[in-house]
């Protein structure tokens, strides 16, 4: 059977198509390892920058992603908000926080100690700027996401620090606008007086 062409897919479908089909197969293929491995460069609420491997269920969709979207693969990662342990697992346990890719990285360097591993939940806030500006935008949809399969601890701290960097976004997207908007009407401001004088 002849492999779809999944370059229109979205990477959540490319991502399900490709789990569905490994389970499909009954013949064991020998592992191979991989040479590189996609990191990413993740800032923390508080400013903290860390970096971080994604799991083995997105390497390979992020393969697949890459080879069809050669120009623009990493815009589907970055900004995007991605669960990271920030503690050591205890009892198949860790603390867990949102933080924001800010880069993708490709190493040829795994981690071994699953602390320093993503987990697989991450969602990009697809709002536009006048929403952030008027304060219009709740983030349930990415709590829900981002909270999925987790301890109430976990879960708290998550929508928390989703709601911290909500009202982060609303403040730097008004400062800007208020930036741009006093540098507007000072330049207007000097040719209104070059064209008085």
């Amino acid at each position: 059977m002849a492999k779809p062409d999944t370059r229109d897919w979205s990477f959540a479908k490319a991502a399900l198509y490709e789990l569905e089909s490994r389970s499909q197969t009954k013949k064991k293929k020998k592992q191979h390892h991989r040479r590189e491995y996609y990191w990413v460069q993740v800032r923390f609420l508080s400013g903290k920058i860390a970096n971080y491997q994604l799991p083995k269920d997105l390497q390979e969709p992020l393969d697949q992603h890459r080879a069809n979207h050669r120009d623009n693969w990493q815009s589907l990662l970055l900004g995007a908000l991605i669960n990271v342990p920030t503690s050591r697992y205890r009892d198949g346990q860790a603390k867990i926080r949102p933080a924001e890719i800010k880069a993708i990285l490709i190493l040829p360097v795994r981690a071994h100690d699953p602390r320093w591993i993503t987990r697989s939940q991450f969602v990009k806030p697809d709002y536009s700027w006048g929403e952030w500006l008027l304060n219009r935008v709740s983030m349930h949809r990415e709590g829900n996401f981002l909270t999925h399969d987790f301890d109430s601890a976990n879960q708290q701290r998550i929508k928390t620090i989703l709601s911290q960097y909500r009202q982060q976004r609303v403040k730097q997207t008004r400062q800007r606008f208020f930036h741009h908007l006093l540098l507007t009407m000072g330049v207007l401001l000097v040719a209104g007086l070059l064209i008085w004088l």
